[in-house]
């Protein structure tokens, strides 16, 4: 028998921050499968250990999501994770327009620090908040 008063308390998250958690597990995980299948997305003619260590680390981080977020289901492991996740985009992102990117590519660059910055802030504060 379940108490419907209790429905609430067992909600971990809300949709939207499932939505940011999406968001951190798709848009990298993406990104690592089509850097492995080509490298040349990257300027880069072969997939050196760089590539491979990118490839690794962004499929690892986002398994991290993955897990603090639906088995661990822990507010303190998701953001851990996501805080981590979030200062390896930032390095990507400040490294991507240090090597003065073209025009296509700061636009790429422009619509990443928005999908895997400013968004993921907001679940981060959040995230905050429930810690305190």
């Amino acid at each position: 028998m379940t108490n419907s008063g209790n429905l609430t308390s067992r909600r971990f998250l809300p949709a939207w921050m499932w939505g940011i958690i999406g968001i951190e597990i798709v848009v990298p995980s993406y990104f690592a499968a089509a850097s492995y299948v080509d490298p040349t997305i990257w300027g880069e003619a072969t997939r050196g250990i760089y590539g491979e260590l990118y490839v690794i680390r962004n499929l690892a981080m986002s398994m991290g999501v993955a897990v603090a977020a639906f088995w661990l289901r822990s507010y303190a492991a998701l953001f851990a994770t996501i805080l981590a996740r979030f200062a390896t985009d930032v390095v990507d992102i400040l490294a991507g327009f240090a090597r003065g990117p073209d025009a296509e590519t700061a636009t790429l660059l422009l619509v990443f620090t928005v999908i895997l910055i400013v968004i993921p802030a907001f679940g981060l504060r959040w995230l905050l908040t429930r810690l305190k």
